[in-house]
């Protein structure tokens, strides 16, 4: 079992304690996926009896459901990228930058971890795809609106700009995944190709 940093055999109230279960829970399902880790396992992690956890959280399942509300909490507000210079089409390289050659992606570290954990339950699917279908869409919410204004500005080119927002969406989705399956074997296209393919005006 990985070592997850918990402090055991320390008193703490009970807003704390169960906030210590949760944290420690989400690195194990992170680690070992939610199938691979039993309470006993849990309560191993942070050093104490299951009885304690037991205390919090009558089981597992009931752990998994809190971690996942704190999810669907998290994906209730749109996306709010950092703003470059005051300048869409700077902010568009920034993103492009973060997640495709940096490999970053704007959320907290705390929420990616949660995701990650909470995807891990397969059984989940229907429900992770709720939530997911329910929460802003990232195209329409944060990228249109950097398209439309870069359009006025004169950064962007004219034309439709949902269908813009749609393809640098999909490029950048599609480079994230292809250096995720079939990695070192696709070179990372650099942001000035994007520029030219998609946004320099004509």
């Amino acid at each position: 079992m990985a070592d997850t940093g918990v402090q055991k055999n320390i008193r703490m109230d009970a807003a704390a304690r169960r906030e210590q279960i949760l944290n420690t829970a989400c690195g194990l399902f992170y680690e070992y996926g939610y199938d691979g880790v039993t309470t006993k396992q849990l309560a191993e992690a942070l050093g104490c009896s299951e009885g304690l956890i037991f205390k919090y959280f009558p089981s597992k399942d009931a752990i998994y459901q809190a971690l996942l509300q704190e999810w669907e909490d998290s994906m209730t507000e749109p996306v709010v990228f950092e703003r470059v210079e005051d300048s869409p089409i700077r902010t568009l390289e920034k993103i492009y930058t973060d997640m495709v050659i940096r490999r970053a992606w704007q959320k907290s570290p705390k929420t990616r971890h949660l995701e990650a954990a909470i995807l891990t339950r397969t059984s989940m699917s229907k429900e992770h795809f709720r939530i997911l279908g329910e929460s802003p869409d990232v195209v329409f919410c944060s990228i249109m609106p950097l398209v439309r204004e870069g359009q006025d500005k004169g950064e962007i080119r004219q034309g439709d700009p949902v269908a813009i927002s749609v393809m640098f969406a999909n490029m950048v989705l599609g480079m994230i995944q292809s250096n995720r399956n079939y990695p070192g074997r696709y070179p990372r296209i650099p942001f000035d190709v994007v520029r030219s393919a998609l946004f320099d005006p004509k």
